[in-house]
């Protein structure tokens, strides 16, 4: 406990406390008020935004809530307990850096009551699943990735905001038009998104299934026929 001094007495408890002071014929007053708060003791908690396993390449953001760290704790995040790998409230990692590892913080309390200096969270076990990967080929209009085990796909125009093609579920995607497009490989909470591939070759020859075109008369006149033989 802390020791005042008033009027060269020493007073540690609670309370209220009077004093005169004589100076030569002149007698002053003074009162000394004492007040003390009880002992704290600071803890710390953690918790993941995402929950495991997170998807391998992702970004995992870990967030703390203190009590009794007072107004400028320090904070330690701790990758297997050893190595320190953030000094701020929260912790961002790529969860590949961190897969396999447990994420525990440590903080320093300046809470002028506090019992102890430091204070241990809880630990977090990192793990993850593998995403899957966007891959595409391209034959003339025709663009596919290959077939993932329960994987959900989505044809992306990409010339237009990347906005999903209404009934482009499918690993493969033949164009109608010429344009930009693009797939989402979603499999279970985990997704990639492929590039954009043009496709600049989509015209007549394949509206018409690919038949020649045959213009007649070759004069000049009112009317011309086209013809796809």
């Amino acid at each position: 406990s802390e020791v005042f001094y008033f009027n060269n007495q020493p007073y540690s408890q609670a309370g209220t406390f009077y004093a005169t002071v004589s100076y030569g014929s002149c007698d002053s007053s003074y009162t000394l008020n004492i007040t003390s708060s009880p002992d704290v003791e600071p803890a710390v908690s953690i918790t993941s935004a995402s929950s495991m396993p997170v998807c391998a390449g992702s970004q995992v953001t870990f967030q703390s809530t203190v009590q009794n760290g007072g107004t400028n704790p320090v904070y330690a995040w701790k990758k297997d307990f050893t190595v320190t790998v953030a000094t701020t409230p929260t912790y961002t990692a790529n969860a590949n850096t961190i897969n396999g590892s447990q994420i525990s913080l440590t903080i320093t309390s300046n809470h002028p009551c506090a019992s102890t200096l430091f204070a241990g969270s809880n630990t977090i076990d990192v793990t993850t699943t593998p995403a899957p990967v966007a891959t595409v080929t391209q034959s003339n209009n025709q663009i596919s990735c290959p077939s993932t085990a329960g994987a959900q796909y989505q044809w992306l125009d990409c010339n237009n905001g990347f906005s999903p093609i209404s009934g482009a579920n499918q690993k493969v995607y033949t164009a109608t038009a010429n344009g930009s497009y693009a797939v989402i490989v979603l499999q279970g909470s985990c997704y990639d998104t492929s590039g954009c591939h043009s496709v600049t070759n989509v015209g007549l020859n394949n509206a018409a299934g690919g038949s020649p075109i045959r213009v007649y008369p070759t004069a000049s006149s009112s009317f011309i026929h086209i013809a796809f033989t």
